[in-house]
Formats: C-alpha cells, sequence, structure tokens
C-alpha cells in the first residue's frame, strides 16, 4: 500500500500521539496542526502546522499537500453536561476543518466524534 499523506488536528492529544505514531511507523507522510509552543507535543517525524483549530483561516491553506485528514479536536470526557463546551469547541472545530479539507481539496475526510454529543447536529453529519 503506497504511503499516504495525512493531516492531523488533535494531534497532542490522547488519541492523536498514538495515531500519528503509528501512521509515522508505517511510514506516511505526517503534519499535524498545533497551537504556538506545542510543537515538542507531537510525536517524532511528524510535521509541526501551526494555528488555531478554531479558526480554519490560520491553518487551510498549509492543510496541502495532504490527502487525508483526520479532525480530533474535542471536549475530553463529553457527556450531556458539557454540550456548550461541545458547541464551542467540537463543532466549531469540526465545522472549521470541513471548510479546510474542502479548501486542499481532500480525497478522504476522518471525523471522529465525541459521541451523542453531535448525533442530531446535521451540518456536521451533510459536511456543511
Amino acid at each position: 500500500m503506497p504511503a499516504a499523506s495525512v493531516f492531523v488536528t488533535g494531534g497532542t492529544g490522547y488519541i492523536g500521539v498514538p495515531l500519528i505514531r503509528e501512521l509515522v511507523q508505517r511510514e506516511h507522510s505526517v503534519r499535524a496542526l498545533v497551537r504556538p509552543g506545542s510543537e515538542h507535543k507531537l510525536p517524532s517525524g511528524c510535521e509541526a502546522v501551526i494555528g488555531n483549530a478554531l479558526d480554519p483561516a490560520t491553518y487551510a491553506e498549509q492543510v496541502r499537500p495532504s490527502t487525508v485528514f483526520v479532525q480530533l479536536v474535542g471536549v475530553d470526557h463529553p457527556s450531556p453536561s458539557k454540550r456548550a463546551q461541545f458547541q464551542a469547541i467540537d463543532r466549531t472545530a469540526g465545522l472549521g476543518a470541513v471548510a479546510a479539507a474542502k479548501i486542499a481539496g481532500i480525497g478522504h475526510f476522518i471525523y471522529l466524534s465525541s459521541g451523542p454529543s453531535c448525533a442530531h447536529d446535521e451540518e456536521l453529519h451533510r459536511g456543511a
């Protein structure tokens, strides 16, 4: 299988770090969006892209040449009591990621949802 070029948001999180390690180990090219000062949290072999997951204008033009986009930004330990946080973080980052992926012409978009918090979010499910 040929190596993929993967762009990851949430790459310094509890799912992102092991995912990036595995992708790099399998010789895929991996780039991850990070906040300024968080570059050191990325596994070795991953290129840092500085930006803000809640503002796609800060990174949309840097998604290329990736062909796969993995959206992992979200609230830790989601629950109905965190609905407002979901709206402010998961939903905003998710919709921004969809927009950035469209600009970049991404062929494969993977969105890891925070479960029932977004089950009825029509805008996220139809790809905004």
